[in-house]
């Protein structure tokens, strides 16, 4: 009898519900229906009718839902503490099935003011840092007041002040809810300007931010924007995005990227807020110049994600010594012409003593 299929025999299906060992959940607020528990109905654009079965027989219950789609498959239907209904719904998503593999690349490079800056020069998200800096002040702000009605409850502890200040005011409910909507609307402003530059199967080469900054000696309201700064969602929506779009997302190694020339690949130039001056008097975007950078890194042999940042600074002084030489100068002329950093001097002047002992 085991291998018999019990659904395909309403008797059988009957004796299998009546003495199987059910399953048991403990949730008291919500209700799941299938397909075949409801029907669903269009309105207007703006409004859908749902009709599911209740408790009585042949009678259904109507709600009427906010909603620009059809409601399909397997629903959730939860009433909260509050006192109000949620429904849960499952939604499809059209992915690239393209099996053709992608033949360009393209450098994003990531950013506090802008999501991403392409290196075909395209802002990617711009305006996003206004958003995360408005939260950053707006829970900065909350926390202080927080903390203040706390210690006034510590200070008028065991009265009446005192406990409903405990009760009602330093709660996580509403605190949570804001952060939540304000964290879904950073996602919703990304993942749509993704969309809309991201339309073909390419090679995203982006920067691995997943081993935190050191020795950055930054003020306290800087950090509270970099601990704010959702670099995890930048990078979740770009693997998001790409896999909608048949795209392959590549990890490269950001050590140094903002302050190379993308034209020298060298070390020469230096960065000034917004702009990179190159060596030669030229001026660039600096997230432009970044980018491009990072997309040449993509392809790079010498400059792998696993390495160090000293590592990566070696190499990079070495091409910036050997591109020097080529041209009949030496790292004291580049520092004496201000071409070079005077923050790489010490291992600049070491490398290249090193190079020509070796050469000699």
């Amino acid at each position: 009898m085991l291998d018999v299929d019990p659904t395909g025999d309403n008797w059988l299906h009957r004796q299998y519900r009546k003495y199987y060992i059910p399953g048991h959940t403990y949730k008291r607020n919500q209700i799941v229906y299938q397909g075949q528990g409801y029907t669903c109905t269009r309105i207007n654009r703006h409004s859908v009718k749902l009709e599911v079965y209740g408790l009585n027989a042949r009678e259904r219950i109507v709600l009427i839902c906010r909603s620009r789609q059809i409601i399909r498959g397997q629903i959730r239907l939860i009433r909260s503490e509050q006192n109000q209904l949620a429904i849960h719904s499952t939604r499809t998503r059209s992915y690239n099935s393209t099996h053709a593999e992608p033949t360009e690349t393209i450098g994003v490079d990531k950013g506090y003011t802008e999501g991403f800056y392409t290196s075909y020069g395209e802002k990617i998200a711009d305006g996003i840092g206004k958003l995360m800096t408005a939260k950053t002040l707006r829970i900065t702000q909350t926390n202080k007041n927080r903390y203040r009605i706390r210690c006034y409850a510590f200070r008028i502890e065991n009265t009446e002040i005192s406990k409903r200040i405990w009760q009602n005011n330093l709660g996580y409910k509403v605190k949570s809810k804001k952060i939540k909507k304000e964290k879904a609307t950073i996602q919703n402003f990304i993942r749509r300007d993704l969309r809309r530059v991201i339309k073909k199967p390419l090679i995203i080469c982006a920067e691995d931010l997943t081993s935190p900054i050191k020795n950055k000696n930054n003020s306290k309201a800087t950090n509270r924007k970099l601990n704010q700064w959702m670099k995890g969602e930048l990078q979740v929506s770009l693997e998001q995005i790409a896999k909608e779009r048949g795209c392959i997302v590549k990890a490269v190694n950001p050590a140094y990227s903002s302050q190379t020339d993308s034209v020298t690949r060298t070390l020469l130039g230096s960065r000034i807020g917004d702009s990179f001056i190159r060596y030669t008097g030229d001026e660039i975007q600096a997230d432009h110049n970044a980018s491009k950078e990072i997309e040449f890194r993509g392809s790079d042999s010498d400059l792998l994600v696993g390495m160090k940042t000293q590592e990566v600074l070696e190499v990079l002084l070495d091409r910036t010594i050997r591109y020097l030489h080529s041209m009949g100068k030496t790292v004291q002329d580049a520092l004496n012409l201000g071409w070079l950093l005077p923050k790489f001097r010490t291992a600049a002047l070491r490398l290249e003593r090193k190079n020509y002992h070796l050469q000699g």
